[in-house]
């Protein structure tokens, strides 16, 4: 089987959309193992990305309806004999193949309706290169369609395939609707569709994204595998900040001493779902995390020397390299910390509530002796930290001053804030999840000159009021 796309315009170039899809699309098929040989994309202008390059038509589109242009160029291709004897899967450059599946037994041309109604689903066909006639017939009709009323001038390859088929001039192998699974009445249409789902069909510059990545949808869960939604995130989709069709962008900043094997890997993994760029500090680690920082963050700064009471400059550093990379939002992680599911998918829903906003707190939960419980007492309940900021050219630190306690956010993003519910939507906090951390974290402390309460609270307490923490806080479980 080879798969097929067809993109062909007047301006001879990709819209701003359709551009960011094709690499979507590409990306994914190389994930799940297609050759770039076997990936086939026609235009009428030249293209690459990575090993795929356009093979090149002529001018071929139908100017009333973009979305039938794919029929007379297959229709080119066929009377031209440029296709091969081979199964095609064409697809819509918005309908996306969640897992390897076997080719369906298609002779012919095989298609999907849509399970809510008796029209066929042409976003997604499967066509041998036997179908000359079909084509031919199909292309004459889409012609004829449009002359009956201005309403036949969107779907219109829909309209005059449905037609044909009651009129019985064509005909067509019906398929499940797994290739072309849609975004209208799950309810009815999820339970008939054969599983797993082969395809899904949406524009995640919509409401869309909310039924398949964000679970509203009678399942619960998200329809797209972890893989593809991932995926969407590294393309800027999602829950990386598609707000009202418009794409933010967004970067982390991470400062980090000896945090390996596990903190700096786990707080980086957190910080790529949301952000697109992460840029971290290394304050001098031997155990390996800068070499780890420069191997898998965007940019990677190096301290000579540990410098606990000049972290602030830390902070400066990396918030110039983010506003070099011009992102819209900064967040701001340490490297025992993790940003948890349920705080991921609040933060798209805030902004656009409230675009208002120059800051975003997020509640912190804190680990305590092992990684069932947080706790509450002692200032532990209460902790929330500024975590995100807007930027603007505002947005900078006033104070330099070294020290245990430093400026941690710059003051112009606490001017319009809001908070993440507590404890719901939390940042995870593993800096005290054993006894053995909690001694070396108080032993260093103490050393540093940390006195009183701010000391005392962080010693070891047997009778801290510990609560056990939620399963959904977590990627992989706590």
């Amino acid at each position: 089987m080879k798969l097929f796309y067809a993109y062909t315009s007047p301006k001879k170039e990709f819209t701003e959309e359709a551009a960011r899809l094709i690499k979507l699309q590409i990306d994914n098929n190389l994930e799940l193992g297609w050759s770039p040989d076997d990936i086939l994309l026609y235009a009428n202008f030249e293209y690459q990305y990575r090993d795929i390059k356009s093979h090149i038509v002529p001018d071929i589109y139908t100017e009333f309806d973009s979305s039938s242009n794919k029929v007379p160029v297959i229709l080119y291709l066929l009377q031209n004999n440029l296709l091969d004897d081979h199964l095609y899967w064409y697809h819509d450059l918005d309908v996306y193949q969640l897992d390897r599946f076997e080719p369906p037994p298609v002779k012919s041309f095989g298609v999907a309706r849509y399970a809510y109604k008796h029209d066929w689903q042409c976003g997604s066909f499967f066509f041998r290169n036997n179908t000359e006639k079909f084509f031919d017939v199909w292309n004459e009709e889409i012609k004829d369609c449009v002359k009956w009323s201005e309403y036949t001038k969107t779907r219109t390859d829909e309209k005059a395939l449905k037609s044909l088929v009651i009129r019985k001039l064509l005909s067509v192998e019906e398929l499940n609707h797994t290739y072309n699974f849609c975004s209208k009445f799950h309810n009815r249409t999820y339970p008939s569709a054969d599983q797993p789902v082969r395809a899904a069909h949406f524009r995640p510059a919509s409401d869309d994204l909310d039924v398949f990545m964000y679970g509203n949808n009678r399942t619960g869960k998200p329809y797209l595998p972890e893989r593809l939604i991932d995926l969407f995130h590294r393309h800027g989709y999602g829950k990386q900040g598609e707000i009202s069709g418009n794409v933010l962008t967004f970067g982390a900043m991470i400062q980090f001493n000896n945090e390996m094997p596990e903190n700096l890997p786990r707080a980086v993994a957190s910080a790529r779902k949301l952000c697109k760029y992460v840029v971290g500090y290394d304050d001098a680690s031997t155990d390996g995390s800068g070499e780890w920082g420069d191997a898998n963050l965007d940019v990677c700064l190096h301290g000579k020397t540990t410098d606990w009471m000049g972290q602030i400059n830390h902070k400066i550093a990396m918030l110039a390299e983010l506003k070099k990379l011009n992102v819209d939002w900064i967040f701001w992680l340490d490297a025992d910390e993790e940003l948890s599911p349920t705080a991921l998918a609040a933060i798209p829903r805030v902004i656009e509530a409230h675009p208002e906003l120059t800051g975003i707190y997020i509640p912190q939960v804190n680990l305590w002796s092992d990684r069932q419980h947080y706790r509450v007492d002692r200032k532990f309940g209460r902790s929330k930290f500024l975590r995100l900021w807007k930027n603007r050219p505002e947005l900078m630190y006033h104070e330099v001053t070294r020290g245990l306690h430093q400026e941690q956010f710059p003051p112009a993003a606490n001017e319009n804030t809001t908070t993440l519910k507590r404890p719901d939507e939390p940042i995870i906090h593993y800096s005290w999840d054993s006894p053995q951390k909690i001694r070396a974290k108080h032993a260093r402390y103490a050393a540093m000159g940390q006195t009183g309460e701010d000391l005392n609270r962080i010693a070891e307490d047997p009778n801290a009021e510990l609560i056990p923490v939620k399963p959904e806080w977590f990627w992989s479980g706590p």
